[in-house]
């Protein structure tokens, strides 16, 4: 049986119309096909001359370019576990897991000034390696090295000081508050979450839309406001849920008559007019001197009065200062919530050290208070599990005894009243937040929102597996457990675990 159309393309590789070759007519498609490959040969020789004929792999094709770093992983489309596998397209790229090799590279990157030792300006960033980050605007993570670069640096720079991570502490704690009052879990001696991953990304996405944007929203926002239309939340939810199509696809795809497309295009049209208008409020409230303005902390705002006191070419324009604040929200918002959640996996795992943080804590903060900003520094067993956590995914066996070992003591400070032994070591191979002068701007923001929402949960709540039952009312393991859910990592923007059903108990003083 011939189904209707499906002869269309051996039509067109046969029969349909061809070119005239040296007098003799060829089709179409396999023309096409051969001047590709022609052309990919031709881009791989022309990069091995780039680089100097440098020895490694070879990789012809782009590793993250659709359409394959869209496809699932398998033994011709190798995608995390092994990176230099056959792609489609992009530029000639040098990969190294090295971190020598990358503190060479990195160590000058955003300097024109870089001194002859380091390699960071001979391999600066080029202008088009994030450029679909832009989709807001340039900001600090897509500024090219040099002026542009530090341009953005010096007005987004000021904005991350310890009235923001103050700031950053208080809403997680009243998040976790609302976290525990909406789901339900006040009054009761256990709960179970199916997925943990749901309660975290919930909470970054909380936290950094107070901190950062300084939009007040709560827990139980409903999906729509009161006139009907798409609520401010919901908007940045859809967003954040949607990222490789708000992020990585042409523009034109949002338009394409797909489920749940319709809701995406409503969401990016509603979100990038409302930002527009905070950029014009605050603006007006910076340059008038209110007293709303002085009294914002939230990074938006603080971009805002830092670009306010720029002149000429030093300032950035609206749609730069709306990239910046919203490289904050993809770039901090996914990554948090997934180190948060395979944090609290692993201490499930590992009770041991989890009664061991749990001492700590008591120690510092005890049962009769909330733990404060102040505490943050006394609370390095907490940083230290999350740091292992990033860490662990993904683990470069090169570096560290028992490369697959979860043990946050490794990271324990040696020097009395260092936060962790990464904060103050330039030997440390920790890498969970880049290195150089291009490193995440926004690492304390993290750890502060991090250690600030374990030290709360850790001490109200005993943390387990939640174990999946049988058919025939077997139980599996924590072996199987860990397998299931640890060791076999899902990748979306950044690596994390899968869905971690996890129960909590509540601790009894």
């Amino acid at each position: 049986m011939t189904l209707p159309g499906l002869h269309l393309l051996d039509d067109i590789y046969t029969n349909g119309p061809g070119l005239s070759i040296f007098g003799r007519d060829v089709p179409i498609l396999p023309t096409l096909l051969a001047i590709f490959v022609a052309s990919r040969v031709v881009k791989l020789l022309k990069g091995i001359r780039e680089v100097n004929g440098l020895t490694g792999f070879r990789v012809p094709f782009q590793p993250y370019a659709p359409p394959s770093a869209f496809l699932p992983s398998a033994w011709w489309n190798i995608t995390i576990d092994h990176i230099w596998g056959w792609r489609h397209t992009g530029r000639p790229t040098i990969f190294t897991s090295n971190i020598e090799v990358a503190k060479q590279f990195l160590a000058g990157s955003g300097d024109q000034k870089a001194s002859s030792v380091t390699l960071g300006r001979s391999f600066g960033k080029s202008e088009d390696g994030n450029r679909v980050l832009e989709k807001w605007g340039n900001n600090l993570v897509t500024a090219a090295d040099g002026d542009v670069w530090r341009k953005h640096r010096r007005i987004v720079g000021p904005a991350f000081n310890n009235k923001l991570y103050e700031m950053v502490w208080a809403e997680t704690l009243n998040t976790y508050r609302q976290m525990e009052t909406i789901e339900g879990w006040e009054g009761k001696d256990a709960v179970t979450v199916p997925a943990m991953d749901n309660i975290t990304t919930k909470l970054a996405l909380l936290v950094i839309s107070r901190c950062g944007f300084g939009l007040p929203f709560d827990w139980a926002a409903p999906p729509v406001a009161p006139d009907g239309k798409m609520s401010v939340q919901e908007a940045l939810r859809v967003l954040t849920k949607s990222h490789i199509v708000a992020l990585l696809m042409p523009d034109w795809v949002r338009y394409l008559p797909l489920p749940g497309f319709s809701k995406i295009r409503e969401a990016f049209k509603f979100f990038s007019g409302f930002m527009e208008s905070q950029i014009a409020e605050r603006t007006a409230e910076v340059r008038s001197g209110s007293e709303r303005a002085e009294e914002r902390m939230d990074a938006f705002t603080m971009i805002v009065r830092a670009n306010e006191q720029e002149e000429g070419k030093l300032r950035l324009n609206d749609r730069e200062v709306i990239g910046n604040v919203f490289i904050m929200l993809f770039a901090g918002h996914e990554t948090t919530a997934h180190a948060l959640a395979a944090t609290i996996a692993l201490l499930a795992l590992h009770q041991d050290i989890q009664n061991d943080i749990l001492k700590q804590i008591t120690d510092v903060v005890g049962y009769e208070r909330d733990p404060t900003f102040d505490d943050y520094p006394n609370l390095d067993k907490v940083l230290n599990a999350f740091y292992e956590a990033l860490r662990l995914f993904q683990y470069n066996p090169r570096y560290f005894e028992d490369p697959t070992a979860f043990k946050p003591s490794r990271w324990a400070s040696s020097e009395p009243g260092s936060e962790s032994r990464s904060e103050f070591s330039d030997l440390s191979a920790f890498f969970g937040f880049s290195i150089g002068p291009r490193a995440c701007i926004g690492r304390k923001f993290a750890t502060t929102e991090a250690v600030a929402f374990l030290t709360m949960l850790l001490r109200d709540w005993h943390v387990e597996p939640a174990l999946r039952g049988g058919k025939n009312g077997e139980v599996e393991t924590e072996e199987e457990w860990r397998e299931r859910v640890m060791g076999n990592p899902d990748v979306v923007l950044t690596l994390c675990v899968k869905d971690a059903p996890m129960r909590f108990t509540r601790r009894r003083p």
